[in-house]
C-alpha cells in the first residue's frame, strides 16, 4: 500500500518520532498502515502553507506497541530525504494528492487532517518525479521489499525513547546523553538515516553498559528486594537494571537512580505501578502493598 505519512520537521511534534528512523502514531490508526508499506512524508500546517510539503520517503518496517496499547511506533527502512521541498499543489492544477484520488477515496481533495492516509499509485510516483531524488533511488523504493527482518543491532537502535518497552531489550541505548546532546544527535539525521549517529550510539552504548555491569558485580548477580541468585545455582546471569525514575523521562543512569532486580521483581515492579521511596529504600505497589530492599550497598 502507498501511503502519506505526516510528519513534521520543521516545528515541534507532541510524538516522539525521529524523522527517516521511527515514526510514532496513535492507536486509531493502527489497521491503516502495517510493514512494507511505501511512503512519502507530508508536513502540514493550518495556518502557514509554506510549512506544507512533501520532503522525503521510505519503507514502514517492524510496528511495536506502547507498553498501555495506546500508541505504535514503527521503523523505517530506507528513509530518503528529498533534495527539494515538494509543494502539494500540483502544476496542471488541483492537488498532486488529487491525482488519481478514485483509487483511494471518494473525494478529490485530501484529507489534510489525516495523520496516515492512501495515495494513488500515480500521485506517489508524480511527487516523486518533482523530488529531484535520483531516478535509480525513486525505482528502489518504488520496486524494493521491505526487509522481513532487520538485524537484532537495528532493532534495537529503533526503540523509541518514549515506548518504555522492557528495558532489558532496550539496553539502554541512549544512557549517559545528556537531553541536549540526544537533540544534537536527532539533528544529525542525513537524508538516508543512516547517520553519524549509529557511530555515536554505539560509543554510547557501550558506555552504558559500564554501570549496570559495575552494579550487577557489586551485587554478585543478586536481586536487591529478594536476595534469588539464579547465577549462583543455575549458573546463569539474570537479573537487570531498574530505572527509579524512567530513564525515558528522566536520562538518568546515575547509580543511584538503578537498582538490581530479578526478572520477577523487574516485571512486578512495572506492572505494579510501584513507586520507590525514600531514604527509606522500599518500593509501594499500587495496591498499597510496601516492599522494602533486603539488600543495599549505593542507594
Amino acid at each position: 500500500m502507498l501511503l502519506i505519512l505526516s510528519q513534521r520537521i520543521d516545528y515541534k511534534s507532541e510524538y516522539k518520532d525521529v524523522p527517516f528512523k521511527l515514526y510514532h502514531f496513535p492507536k486509531s490508526y493502527r489497521s491503516q498502515i502495517k510493514a512494507g508499506d511505501k511512503f512519502i512524508y507530508y508536513q502540514g500546517d493550518r495556518y502557514k502553507k509554506e510549512n506544507r510539503y512533501y520532503y522525503g520517503c521510505g519503507i514502514v518496517g517492524d510496528i511495536i506497541s506502547s507498553d498501555d496499547g495506546r500508541h505504535y511506533y514503527a521503523e523505517i527502512i530506507n528513509g530518503v530525504k528529498f533534495p527539494n521541498k515538494v509543494p502539494i499543489y500540483n502544476p496542471s492544477g488541483g492537488f498532486f494528492e488529487s491525482i488519481g484520488y478514485e483509487n483511494v477515496r471518494e473525494k478529490p481533495n485530501p484529507p489534510w487532517q489525516r495523520s496516515i492516509r492512501k495515495i494513488s499509485d500515480s500521485a506517489f510516483k508524480k511527487i516523486l518525479s518533482f523530488s529531484k531524488l535520483d531516478l535509480s533511488v525513486q525505482n528502489l523504493l518504488l520496486y524494493s521489499v521491505a526487509k522481513e527482518s532487520m538485524t537484532k543491532y537495528d532493532k534495537k537502535l529503533l526503540i523509541p525513547l518514549s515506548a518504555k518497552l522492557k528495558e532489558s531489550e532496550a539496553e539502554y541505548i541512549l544512557e549517559h546523553a545528556a537531553e541536549d546532546e540526544i537533540e544534537n544527535l536527532l539533528l544529525q539525521l542525513d537524508g538516508s538515516g543512516s547517520i553519524e549517529i549509529n557511530r555515536v550510539l554505539q560509543k554510547v552504548r557501550k558506555a552504558s553498559r559500564k554501570t549496570i555491569t559495575t552494579l550487577k558485580e557489586i551485587y554478585n548477580y543478586t536481586c536487591q528486594i529478594c536476595g534469588s541468585n539464579h547465577k549462583e545455582k543455575y549458573g546463569v546471569n539474570v537479573v537487570e537494571a531498574h530505572h527509579i525514575d524512567y530513564f525515558a523521562d528522566s536520562l538518568n543512569n546515575q547509580p543511584n537512580n538503578i537498582v538490581i532486580l530479578c526478572p520477577t521483581h523487574h516485571r512486578l515492579v512495572h506492572s505494579g505501578n510501584a513507586t520507590f521511596i525514600r531514604p527509606n529504600c522500599y518500593f509501594k505497589y499500587k495496591n498499597g502493598y510496601e516492599e522494602k530492599l533486603k539488600i543495599n550497598k549505593h542507594l
